[in-house]
């Protein structure tokens, strides 16, 4: 019984001693260097974990159609970026309490400078 105390000291002191990357990620789709494809805040916001609150508080599922995205393809046509925040603007007010709203205000005052109380 001695012995195993001291095998899992000795795991223990080796995890310690280890460097560790977490590369979790759930948005590589559009940053891996074979896709040809930008993305904007429409695309963003509803290709996250919010989109399923932005479903469940009333937007229709549709509006995460592959389709309705295709202007974002390079080369980029016909920018439907105001087209597509008009129709996911009021659909924000339903899901600002969230808490995946909530990180997504931090992550974008975080990595981008926003500084808005909110998305808008």
């Amino acid at each position: 019984m001695h012995r195993m105390k001291e095998i899992k000291h000795e795991i223990r002191q080796l995890m310690e001693e280890m460097k560790i990357v977490d590369n979790h990620d759930h948005l590589t789709f559009p940053f891996l260097p074979e896709i040809n494809f930008e993305m904007d805040l429409p695309y963003f916001l509803t290709h996250t974990y919010l989109h399923g609150d932005l479903v469940s508080s009333g937007m229709p599922e549709k509006f995460l159609a592959p389709e309705r995205f295709k202007y974002l393809e390079k080369p980029c046509g016909e920018d439907e970026s105001e087209q597509r925040w008009k129709e996911l603007r009021p659909h924000l007010e339903n899901v600002r309490s969230t808490i995946y709203y909530r990180y997504l205000l931090i992550a974008l005052r975080d990595l981008y400078g926003f500084d808005g109380e909110e998305i808008d």
